[in-house]
């Protein structure tokens, strides 16, 4: 659960004390987490197994910013192809689901498992700011794994 939660130790979220356990897990176990990152995620489905609604809702956070509807999404995107194959059709989901729910700004997350960065897809009359916040190269933004610690903080200031 560490090695998931934390995307193998590179999150910002990571704290001292997962590190800790790590090394006694790691001891334990005689399995490296690296070793056992790389094979859940061999092992986990594709995100192009997931319908948008799954995409969007299995992981969404609401936020009132400053009198702004602001709805945030995270879930896993293992590759750039993945991305590829679902980001027309899901940028258009999320602009509908934008409307529908009265938000003025809809960002979905996909965050690479390995903790390199993730790629963004936004909606809403607000969409332009994210692409000034978070420059992209192919929608990926490297680094940027946390909701929580780098998105919404970004989000927030931007809006206030």
């Amino acid at each position: 659960a560490i090695t998931a939660d934390t995307m193998n130790f590179h999150s910002p979220t990571t704290t001292a004390r997962d590190l800790k356990q790590k090394e006694i897990l790691e001891e334990i176990s005689g399995v490296k987490s690296e070793d056992l990152s790389q094979g859940m995620i061999y092992v986990s489905p594709s995100i192009l197994s997931k319908r948008y609604i799954e995409i969007v809702y299995d992981d969404f956070k609401e936020f009132q910013i400053n009198g702004f509807k602001v709805g945030l999404s995270q879930n896993i995107c293992k590759t750039g192809d993945e991305y590829e194959a679902l980001k027309s059709e899901l940028s258009s989901y999320l602009e509908d689901a934008c409307k529908s729910g009265g938000y003025d700004l809809m960002i979905c997350m996909l965050t690479n498992p390995n903790g390199s960065g993730s790629y963004l897809i936004s909606a809403g009359p607000r969409k332009k700011m994210i692409e000034n916040l978070f420059p992209q190269e192919k929608g990926f933004v490297k680094d940027l794994v946390s909701r929580k610690k780098q998105l919404l903080p970004a989000v927030i200031s931007s809006l206030s």
